[in-house]
């Protein structure tokens, strides 16, 4: 059985939405801002590249990217929290772009300014996409 049509890429995917279990929602929420923004962003790239999204996308991880680059400078993480959260990667996977931004609005250690900024970029990036689809 498929599940239903992502409003991202339009295709029905294999399985259904994904939510964070409790374990792993501890763990983002254990985490500093840029290292949880940093595991967005990695998923966020890996997921434009693998599914060929469109360019709307690519504005919302232009502004993730710019945030990850502020906090970076406020705050470097040190060698062992990158590692992390590499080694932590791993609880993105599956997800697809609106199970990414549901969950990043769900953080609450990231900036409601910035979640707001992405949730508005992302709302005009899905009314752009169902455009194109219907017209």
């Amino acid at each position: 059985m498929k599940g239903p049509r992502c409003e991202f890429c339009h295709r029905e995917h294999l399985n259904p939405r994904r939510k964070l279990v409790r374990q792993e929602q501890e763990l983002l929420e254990s985490m500093r801002e840029l290292l949880a923004l940093l595991m967005f962003q990695w998923q966020l790239e890996r997921l434009l590249v693998t599914h060929r999204l469109r360019d709307d996308l690519r504005l919302v991880l232009a502004v993730l990217e710019r945030r990850v680059k502020f906090l970076r400078q406020v705050q470097p993480p040190t060698p062992d929290e990158v590692r992390q959260a590499r080694d932590n990667q791993r609880i993105l996977r599956g997800f697809s772009p609106g199970d990414l931004f549901t969950s990043l609005q769900h953080l609450p250690q990231v900036s409601a300014t910035f979640k707001s900024e992405v949730k508005l970029l992302v709302d005009s990036a899905r009314r752009s996409m169902e455009m194109q689809r219907l017209g």
